[in-house]
């Protein structure tokens, strides 16, 4: 991965696409993008925009990658909530369910 690193220019201006990371590497989008996953999760900024991977080169770049970073955070979090809110429902449904089906046997807590 340190190897890795050094195709990560410093500056937005000078950003690297995903595909030139292929392209010098031989790697697949999939692996490429892990090893840029795998460097953040160590504790590397690699900040990223429509033009590219980076590393940040002064608080500017820095502010606008997390803004932008947590805007998308933000959005997925609205997506999930309302999925979470299903699957809550599809599992009380079916707790209900289940002991519907116990009462039926005979096996319901009032025995």
């Amino acid at each position: 991965m340190s190897d890795f690193i050094k195709l990560i220019p410093t500056g937005e201006e000078n950003a690297i696409k995903l595909s030139d990371i292929m392209a010098l590497t031989g790697l697949d989008r999939r692996d490429a993008y892990k090893i840029v996953e795998g460097l953040r999760k160590q504790g590397t900024v690699i900040c990223a925009t429509n033009n590219g991977y980076f590393l940040p080169s002064n608080v500017m770049e820095l502010e606008c990658y997390i803004k932008r970073a947590g805007a998308r955070i933000k959005a997925e979090s609205v997506v999930l909530s309302p999925a979470k809110k299903l699957l809550k429902e599809w599992r009380l449904n079916a707790e209900f369910a289940s002991l519907s089906r116990l009462d039926d046997f005979g096996g319901g807590a009032d025995e």
